[in-house]
């Protein structure tokens, strides 16, 4: 998850650079529950991926929250 404004993905690819990941493919839209922008990556080593997300202050959303109906 990252702030829906502009620059949100910035924050991402920062990190992705710092170590060296590559992104394969990328798709972003809106959680309007949360004003917040869900991008959904495919990335060259998605293990190093996780590990430097983790290490970051950024949000990683569990697979399951990607589909709870929108009145949950």
């Amino acid at each position: 998850e990252v702030d829906d404004r502009p620059g949100g993905l910035v924050a991402v690819l920062e990190v992705m650079a710092r170590v060296g990941v590559d992104v394969d493919y990328m798709y972003a839209f809106l959680d309007k529950r949360e004003e917040r922008g869900i991008l959904v990556f495919r990335f060259a080593d998605t293990d190093a991926a996780l590990r430097a997300l983790a290490g970051s202050d950024l949000a990683i959303l569990p697979s399951v929250e990607l589909y709870k109906p929108l009145d949950a």
